[in-house]
């Protein structure tokens, strides 16, 4: 899970990022969960992966909005 869910999504941020800055203008859609915000009983390793989505998304739509 987290080699899909985490390294996956930084995968696809570091291929696709780069131009987006050049070009001043895109968007990045990442797919979570409501276990990305809420635990769940038995589902620690899901759960943590879709928090890591959920804070690796907000974190970097912070710091790129300031240099696009």
């Amino acid at each position: 899970m987290l080699e899909v869910n985490v390294k996956g999504l930084l995968n696809g941020i570091h291929a696709v990022l780069p131009g987006m800055v050049a070009r001043r203008h895109g968007t990045i859609i990442n797919v979570s969960s409501i276990a990305g915000r809420k635990t769940f009983p038995g589902h620690v390793a899901y759960c943590g992966s879709k928090f890591a989505v959920h804070a690796i998304s907000e974190n970097l739509r912070e710091e790129v909005a300031a240099i696009m």
